[in-house]
């Protein structure tokens, strides 16, 4: 009879170790996971960067794209005025901080406001 919860308490204590094995493992893929993403993002921030560059120091050589994105830059511009009208505000032209319409400086930073 001891022998058979020798056994027994040999197969818990190695199924336990398999479960907390695997438990370390799916952590550990989480954290690489992670990782992997943070990176992913750095990139695309960094490329967006360089397009962004790109752009500025090429806009006036009109390519179709260009067009697309100057006009998409008005439209968006003219959206966030409509919505700042609406709203009865303006944003501060240095920290983008939203104040009400009469402010005269920035609730944020301070700067004078137009």
């Amino acid at each position: 009879m001891d022998d058979f919860f020798g056994k027994l308490g040999d197969t818990i204590v190695s199924g336990g170790k398999a479960v907390g094995d695997k438990a370390k493992e799916l952590s550990d893929a989480a954290k690489i996971q992670i990782d992997i993403k943070k990176n992913e993002d750095i990139l695309t921030e960094e490329f967006a960067k360089i397009g962004k560059k790109y752009y500025e120091e090429h806009k006036d050589s009109e390519p179709t794209e260009f067009q697309t994105i100057a006009a998409t830059e008005r439209q968006i511009a003219h959206l966030k005025q409509q919505l700042q009208d609406i709203k009865g505000t303006k944003i501060c032209p240095a920290c983008g901080a939203e104040n009400p319409a009469d402010a005269t400086f920035c609730s944020k930073c301070g700067v004078k406001l137009d």
